[in-house]
């Protein structure tokens, strides 16, 4: 039985809103406990963390009511990119875990990697293409801004603008650049990287990124031009 879901990464329990480490450690502790009695092997792929925060800003910025900025949203997700911590706390519970690389997995195909690692087979396998892609970081910076200006905006006007920022109606403004971070420079994006693979036993999936990140510089009149092509 294969029981795959993103969310025990993050899960945590309800009863405790004013410690979320708390709270995720019991919830681990808990699925230990269901468990119990049983052979259970854990499985974790890990993205590159510097990459990881770019696509999970991202995600928040454009599907939860999130109005931080880039650098104080990394001070309060920290505990996301701590992976010896997080590795930890499966391990503490199940024993030794497998760990893989996103990046690499990528690169073969998502599943037939993982079949391949748990030494599973399917005959005529085909992966799946992705159907879904990821907004720039423009998108995220005019979603993020249309969010500060409007108290409350409803869960729904995210997702159309979401869905906007997604599609090929989208202004030209919101178009992917090659090389557009919300890093403000190589340095600080290379401090988080070290910090969090720091001691980490599996760091050697990856090597130190070589590409210079360009911070965007989203004006108040980018975001008039693009909130008047939206509403249009």
């Amino acid at each position: 039985v294969i029981i795959s879901a993103e969310p025990f990464y993050r899960q945590v329990a309800a009863g405790l809103p004013d410690d979320p480490n708390a709270a995720r450690v019991c919830f681990m502790g808990r699925v230990a406990d269901y468990f119990k009695g049983l052979t259970v092997e854990v499985s974790v792929c890990l993205r590159r963390p510097d990459l990881l925060a770019e696509s999970m800003f991202k995600e928040q910025a454009v599907s939860t009511d999130n109005k931080l900025e880039f650098l104080p949203w990394l001070d309060k997700f920290a505990p996301r990119f701590d992976y010896i911590a997080r590795l930890a706390e499966f391990e503490q519970r199940f024993g030794p875990a497998k760990v893989w690389c996103f990046e690499h997995a990528v690169r073969k195909g998502l599943m037939p990697t993982f079949l391949e690692l748990h030494g599973l087979t399917v005959p005529e396998f085909e992966d799946a293409k992705a159907d879904r892609k990821s907004v720039s970081v423009r998108s995220a910076l005019w979603v993020l801004s249309a969010k500060r200006a409007v108290e409350g905006m409803s869960a729904s006007e995210r997702l159309v603008r979401w869905y906007y920022a997604a599609s090929n109606h989208a202004h030209s403004k919101l178009a992917h650049c090659r090389g557009e971070a919300f890093w403000p420079d190589v340095e600080t994006r290379d401090r988080f990287l070290r910090a969090a693979l720091v001691d980490f036993c599996h760091a050697d999936f990856w090597s130190q990124p070589d590409d210079t990140p360009h911070l965007v510089n989203w004006t108040a009149e980018d975001q008039i031009v693009v909130e008047a092509h939206f509403e249009a």
